[in-house]
Formats: structure tokens, C-alpha cells, sequence
């Protein structure tokens, strides 16, 4: 077993990735360029086979030496998670050191336990508030994560076997069929019309095509030119293939991921906590010199008076001196701080956010930069059909997502389907020339009270799922057409070709056509088939260059603004000889062109209104995207990110840009994980705020390295979940401004706290300390106890009214607070 670790750590080692990635930020791991080599030469590698696999027997073998197929739980050091937010606070710091030296020493002489008792009791107190809060977040992130398929296909000893997902090990062969989520990193061996869905590790909103041929002579950057490499977390959604698993565990892009996360978490300073302490850190300073300065005068006045340089009187002294110096600290800065954190907390709850960190909504507050993922953010990661051209005619499609509201209209007037017999043939070829899916899920949102929301997805292709919607929207429906026909053969899409057919026989009279093929792709490609195009009398009228001219300058206008098109044909064919097959180029050949769809990923509801909020308050939104320049430009036009004069740019250009063009850039596009993190990095570098948001695998290191990093609840995955500080459980963006809007408030009532407490306490301390100046045995109080009781009483109920009120309505008209201010405007 040792030697196929060997293998797996030596065999085909490539840089190629390494030079990706920003090495400053991330140590780069061991590079196995599986990717690069003949499947032959792999399988012989990893001791498999194509057909057969591994046997069991070597499969128990190998999970024993590399173990279950898991992700590892993430160290969680009880101290770092519960205790050191209370004990890395300063004015907690100086308070317990005080309490223990007055509590020893009162132990000592037998003096009252009263004074360090009503310290402790404060500590406590707010220790127990942050640990409460900490397992709360921690409740309900776990209650957010969702049951993922356990189970899996592979092949062992010849036999296709289901075993569970964590028992895969290296060599194993995955069987994947359509829907399928792919629990380890592997190699394909073979496979029939693959594509696979790898948004949640690249962002890339439309399925990749994968292959088995060896990418040799090409610089791979990344996992998303490994096309002959599928990846755990991901789905297929279209065809199958046989894949030879190379990384299981840690091992996979996931792990990778997943072990650097606490890395970069790591080298994060919570801000308030920083801001807080770098006040207290002063404060010290003056409470040591007061405290000195306290102890000389009390032990000169005790040296001229007889009798009273005894040891208990000494240390009774040095008690007094502390717990006089104290007065100046104001302990309750900390608590009250706390519940005023937890109050902005518990408002982000009522609207779906879970807070994981207690000062990341005050951070939030802070945010100059928020850098947003696009798919499934910013939009809805749901393909929609917003146009369809039929016949020369444009029609408008309503509705967002998968949602089957909506409808299609020709200007202002809804459309009757049989009235346009084009756009009718156009639905309905699209609906029977697709293999997507929609169904529905029912998601808990963490609102007040119980919360369910229905979320319609698609299983396959989402661009076919677009074409069942609106098939909906037209109240065409797939189940009553399958009534009346019998599917007899697919032409699967094909990379080369552009296109995919169905062909259909007719079992019923009311369809006067027997045998028909239903062919969809890329439009140009499929316009250049056609030899005349779908009248609305439901006949054909010949088409010819110009008008072939003309509908290709529509193409590709809509396609220019970053739209996605789909062209749409069919055939009437004849009637075959039994045993007979319809070659693939004579079916898709002599074609009417039914017309076209425009498709995008449209952007969330509210989300543009949130946008220029943000800039209105000073905050640059800045678009991080994996998919086109094109693409991300005509989104970021949309939402009011990209206005005139900024710049669009690619990945692969961020290291080239000079400062100027870096700042002036709000849409970067074609970005690796890796880039996410240099962006971050730069603005960081220039004293920005930065807050993060995403939903994917790819985003989490960036997540992680943001001084706020906020998840998606619904589309995002346990690994981003884990890296981010705050939760959105309904995937809403516009809970960014909510956020900002309350950090900000938030930062407005403990600025003011404190400087009511400064205010207070330095009057308070002037008066306990000017009289023991006057004379060292005078009392304003008679006991401790009193004195304490007044000192407690005054500074914590003022303050709640402060921590209750309402956040100023004109707080998102500031612009960001400088990152190294205190607690000054």
C-alpha cells in the first residue's frame, strides 16, 4: 500500500496550477497533473481498471491507509471559540488582574470579599453573554445544513455496487449517470455527452463539457481547463461517464480548500474587539499612573502617622488604591457593548441572518468595499428565457427564475399561443428536444417563527429547464404531449456540431405530422441547416441569405450585451423501413427555423436599489465573476455596478494592473479562487474595509480572508458556510445594505456609550480620589458595598436607553468610517 501512496504523491507532478495561485497568500500544494496523461496511463498508476476496478477487498485495503472519504471536522479549540472574546479584551484583562490581586490579598488579611466578588460577578457576566451567543450561531448554522446524497455508484470486482460516499477510495471507478453529485476528485475514463455543473468550485454558471482525451501542449490555470477531470461537490447534469477517482477526503480541490480556510481565518483581527483594546491599552497606562501615583501619596501620609505603617493596614491600603484607580476604567464599556452587538444580532435574525461572529455586523458597519460573487448572489443562478424571436417578431418573456410566473407578450398584450402558431412550434420544440427537469424544494429559513420556502430547481441542463418554464408560462405542458407521441431516437449535443435532435413519432390523429425531429443549438449553426422558416399560418416561407443575414445581426446584437442564445429548428421526416435508422446529417439537414431564445441569468429582486444604496453611502460594490467579460458586464451594467469610465477585467490580467486601473475596475471576470483572495488582498493593503459575499466551494478561501464574509443559507455549501462570519439564509443581497445600515447604527450607540462612560467615570473619579488626596480615611460611603452598588446602579441603566434606541435614519448618508479611527468621526 505504501508504494500506490507513492504513486499518488509522485506520479505526474505538474506546476501548472501552482503558478495560478497566489503563492503569498495560499502555500501551494503537491500538483498531480492527472489531467495530462493518456487514461491508460492512469489507471495503471492507481492499480484499476476501466471495466472491473478494484476489488473489494483492496478497496478496504486502501480506505484503511487513506481513510474515509470526509472532509475533517475543523479543529475548534473551545478556548479560541468561547473564551478568548472575553479574555482578549483589554478593560476585561485589567479587571481581572485587579479583582485576583484585591481578592488574594482581602483573603490575606481577612478584610471584605465585597469589592473583588462584585468584579468577578461583572466578568462572569460578560463572558457568559459572548459564550451564549457563540453556541447560538453555532445552533443554528448546523440546522442549516442540509442532507446531501450519501450514497454513491462505483464499480468493484466487475460489479456496480452502491456504497457509501465516504467508503470511495483511490482507484475506484464512479459510475455517474444524469443528476448525480460526484463525491471525489477523478479522472475520466470514458463517457457520452458529460457535461457537469461546477459552479460551486468555479463559479462558471453553464455546465462544462467534459471529455477524456489528455490536454497535453496547453498551460492548464486552473481547475476549469481540466476538462477531463470531474470534481467532488459538483453535479452532473447531462450524459454519464466512468471516472477513475485520484483524491478522496483533504486530498480533493474541496479539502484543499477546506485545510486552508483556519489559515487564513487565522491572521483576522476582529475590528471592535481591536478598536476597543487599542482605547483600553491607553487607559492602562493612565490607570498605573493614577494607581501609583495614589499608593505614593497614601504611603507618605501613613509615614507620618504613628502606628499605622502595619502590614494588614498596608495592604488594605494597596486594596484601596487599586479599586480607587479602577474607578476610572469603565468596566461596563464591554458588556454594554455586548448586548449592543447582540441587539443588532437578534434584528438580522428577524430577517434571516445568522451572525456567527458577534462584531461582524459592527464590521459590516465599517465595510468601504463589498466584493460579490455574481451567480447565485447577485442573480438567481437560474437561467430564464427573457426574449423569444419568432418570425421576425420579438416577444417579451415575464417572470424571474424557475418560477412558472409569467408570462409572454407581443408589446403591452399578452400572448394567446394559438394565435402565433411560430412561437407555439418554437415551445414546443424546445420542450421535446430536453432531458432537464424542474422540480421542488422546500428550504427552512431561519426567520421568527417557523419560515418554509418553496425553491424550484433544475435537474439537468439549466438552459433546457428554461424551455420547460416557458413552456409553462405558455400553459403548454410536456405531460399532455407525451400522450400523443412516442420518443424513437437522441442525437446528442455535440460539441463540434453545436447541436442536439430528438426524434418523435406521432401515435395519435390530432397530430398531422407521423415522424418529426426537433433539433436546438447554437443559432448560427443551426440557421446555416435551414432552408425556410415557421410562418404564423403554421406554413413554411423560403429563407434565403438576406433574411438568413438578417436574423444572425439579431443573434448576435443580443449575444454582444452578454445574453445567451439558443436557436430552434425542426424537421417533418419521412417514414423509415423497418429496422431502419435516420442518419444523423440527413435529419438535421433541410431544416425550418422556427426562431430563437435569449437567455440569462437575471439578477435578484431589490438588488440594483441595494447596489446604489451602498454607493450612496460611500461603499464600492465591486462584481467577481468566473463567467465571460461579456456576461459580467452586461449584469453589472444592469444593477448599476459598472458605470461609465470603469473597467472590466479578466483574471489573468489582475496581476498587470497599476493601482489606478486596479481601483478603477468594478467587474472582474474569468477569476480563479486564488484571484478572489489578490483582489481582496490589494484593497485590504490600501486601508479598505472588505466584505465578502458568495455561495461556492471557490469562494470560501476569500470568505475566510475578507474582514466580513457573508455566505448564502440556500445555494451556499457547507465549506463556504463554515469560512464566512454572517449567514444569509435566503440568499437575499440586499441584506447587505440592511447590514451595513445596522453596523453602522450600532457603532453609533457604543461611540456615544463610551463617551458617556468617559465623561462619567472621570467625574466620578475625580471626586472618590480628590477626597482621599484631602484625606485618606475619608468616606463619601460608609461601606464598599455602598460605594459599589452607586458605582454599578448609575452606569448600567442610563446606558440601556442608548442601547435600545432606534438607528439614526440618516446613518447610511456618512461615508465609511476610517479603518483607523477609534471612536471619533
Amino acid at each position: 500500500m505504501s508504494s500506490l501512496k507513492n504513486v499518488l504523491v509522485n506520479l505526474f507532478r505538474s506546476n501548472s496550477r501552482a503558478e495560478a495561485r497566489a503563492a503569498s497568500l495560499i502555500p501551494a500544494r503537491e500538483e498531480i497533473a492527472f489531467h495530462a496523461e493518456e487514461p491508460e496511463k492512469v489507471l495503471s498508476g492507481l492499480g484499476s481498471d476501466s471495466m472491473t476496478g478494484i476489488s473489494s477487498e483492496e478497496a478496504q485495503k486502501r480506505l484503511i491507509e487513506f481513510g474515509p472519504n470526509e472532509l475533517p471536522k475543523p479543529k475548534r479549540s473551545i478556548y479560541k471559540l468561547y473564551f478568548a472574546p472575553v479574555f482578549e479584551n483589554t478593560i476585561i484583562v485589567i479587571f481581572l488582574i485587579a479583582a485576583t490581586l484585591m481578592l488574594v490579598i482581602s483573603i490575606a488579611i481577612g478584610k471584605s470579599l465585597v469589592s473583588p466578588a462584585i468584579n468577578f460577578i461583572v466578568i462572569i457576566l460578560n463572558a457568559f453573554i459572548a459564550i451564549v451567543q457563540q453556541l447560538r450561531a453555532q445552533k443554528s448554522l448546523d440546522s442549516l445544513k442540509r442532507l446531501s446524497k450519501n450514497v454513491c455508484t462505483v464499480i468493484r470486482g466487475g460489479i456496480k455496487i452502491s456504497v457509501d460516499s465516504t467508503r470511495v477510495v483511490p482507484g475506484d471507478i464512479l459510475d455517474l449517470q444524469e443528476g448525480d453529485r460526484i463525491v471525489a476528485d477523478a479522472r475520466i475514463v470514458a463517457e457520452a455527452n458529460l457535461y457537469v455543473n461546477e459552479s460551486s468550485i468555479t463559479g462558471e454558471s453553464m455546465p462544462v463539457h467534459k471529455t477524456v482525451a489528455a490536454i497535453t501542449g496547453k498551460k492548464v490555470s486552473g481547475i476549469q481547463d481540466m476538462k477531463n477531470c470531474v470534481f467532488s461537490g459538483t453535479f452532473v447534469t447531462k450524459g454519464n461517464c466512468r471516472a477513475v477517482v485520484f483524491s478522496t477526503g483533504a486530498s480533493t480541490e474541496i479539502g484543499y480548500i477546506s485545510r486552508n480556510l483556519g489559515q487564513v481565518s487565522a491572521e483576522q483581527e476582529i475590528p471592535l474587539k481591536a478598536k476597543i483594546n487599542k482605547f483600553a491599552n491607553w487607559l492602562a497606562i493612565f490607570v498605573g499612573i493614577m494607581f501609583v501615583a495614589i499608593w505614593v501619596y497614601v504611603l507618605i501620609v501613613m509615614s507620618t502617622i504613628p502606628g499605622s505603617f502595619t502590614p494588614v493596614n498596608f495592604w488594605w491600603r494597596l486594596v484601596n488604591s487599586v479599586e480607587l484607580a479602577l474607578k476610572f476604567v469603565p468596566i461596563n464599556i464591554v458588556l454594554l457593548s455586548t448586548i449592543i452587538l447582540i441587539t443588532g444580532v437578534l434584528a438580522l435574525a428577524t430577517k434571516g441572518v445568522i451572525t456567527r461572529k458577534l462584531t461582524a455586523v459592527e464590521a459590516l458597519g465599517r465595510a468601504s468595499v463589498v466584493c460579490t460573487d455574481k451567480t447565485g448572489t447577485l442573480t438567481k443562478n437560474a437561467m430564464t428565457i427573457q426574449k423569444v424571436w419568432a418570425n421576425d417578431r420579438v416577444f417579451d418573456v415575464t417572470g424571474i427564475g424557475y418560477s412558472k410566473d409569467g408570462g409572454v407578450l407581443l408589446g403591452d398584450h399578452v400572448v394567446n399561443k394559438d394565435d402565433f402558431k411560430s412561437l407555439k412550434k418554437l415551445v414546443i420544440a424546445g420542450m421535446l428536444d430536453n432531458n432537464a427537469e424542474v422540480v421542488e424544494e422546500e428550504f427552512k429559513v431561519s426567520k421568527k417563527g417557523e419560515h418554509y420556502q418553496i425553491v424550484r430547481k433544475v435537474i439537468g441542463d439549466p438552459m433546457e429547464g428554461a424551455l420547460d418554464v416557458l413552456g409553462e408560462k405558455l400553459k403548454i405542458y410536456e405531460s399532455e404531449m407525451l400522450k400523443h407521441l412516442k420518443f424513437i431516437k437522441e442525437y446528442p449535443f455535440d460539441s463540434e456540431l453545436k447541436r442536439m435532435t430528438k426524434v418523435w413519432q406521432s401515435t395519435s390523429e390530432k397530430i398531422k405530422h407521423e415522424w418529426m425531429a426537433f433539433i436546438k443549438g447554437a443559432p448560427e449553426q443551426v440557421l446555416d441547416r435551414c432552408t425556410s422558416i415557421m410562418a404564423d399560418d403554421d406554413e413554411h416561407a423560403a429563407l434565403d441569405d438576406r433574411r438568413k443575414r438578417k436574423i444572425k445581426d439579431a443573434i448576435r446584437d443580443w449575444a454582444s450585451k452578454g445574453y445567451r442564445t439558443l436557436g430552434l429548428a425542426w424537421k417533418d421526416l419521412k417514414a423509415l423501413p423497418d429496422g431502419k435508422e435516420y442518419p444523423r446529417d440527413d435529419v438535421e439537414t433541410d431544416l425550418t427555423f422556427l426562431g430563437f431564445v435569449v437567455i440569462q441569468d437575471p439578477p435578484r429582486e431589490g438588488v440594483r436599489d441595494a447596489v446604489l444604496a451602498c454607493e450612496r453611502a460611500g461603499v464600492t460594490v465591486i462584481m467577481i465573476t468566473g463567467d465571460s467579460r461579456d456576461t459580467g458586464a452586461a449584469i453589472g451594467r444592469e444593477l448599476g455596478i459598472l458605470s461609465e469610465g470603469e473597467e472590466v477585467m479578466e483574471g489573468k490580467d489582475i496581476p498587470d494592473l497599476d493601482d489606478e486601473t486596479f481601483i478603477k475596475t468594478a467587474v472582474f471576470s474569468r477569476v480563479s479562487p486564488s484571484d478572489k483572495q489578490v483582489i481582496i488582498k490589494r484593497y485590504q493593503d490600501k486601508g479598505k474595509t472588505v466584505a465578502m459575499t458568495g455561495d461556492g466551494v471557490n469562494d470560501a478561501l476569500a470568505l475566510g480572508m475578507a474582514d466580513v464574509g457573508l455566505a448564502m443559507g440556500i445555494t451556499g455549501t457547507d465549506v463556504a458556510k463554515e469560512a464566512a462570519d454572517m449567514i444569509i439564509s435566503d440568499d437575499s443581497f440586499n441584506t447587505i445594505e440592511l447590514g451595513i445600515r445596522e453596523g453602522r447604527g450600532l457603532f453609533a450607540k457604543i461611540r456615544t456609550m463610551i463617551f458617556f462612560y468617559i465623561f462619567v467615570n472621570v467625574a466620578e473619579a475625580i471626586v472618590l480620589i480628590g477626597t482621599a488626596f484631602v484625606n485618606i480615611d475619608f468616606r463619601l460611603f460608609d461601606t464598599g458595598l455602598q460605594i459599589n452598588l452607586i458605582y454599578v446602579l448609575p452606569h448600567s441603566f442610563p446606558p440601556l436607553g442608548l442601547t435600545f434606541d432606534r438607528t439614526s435614519l440618516d446613518v447610511m448618508d456618512e461615508k465609511p468610517r476610517d479603518a483607523e479611527e477609534i471612536f471619533s468621526k
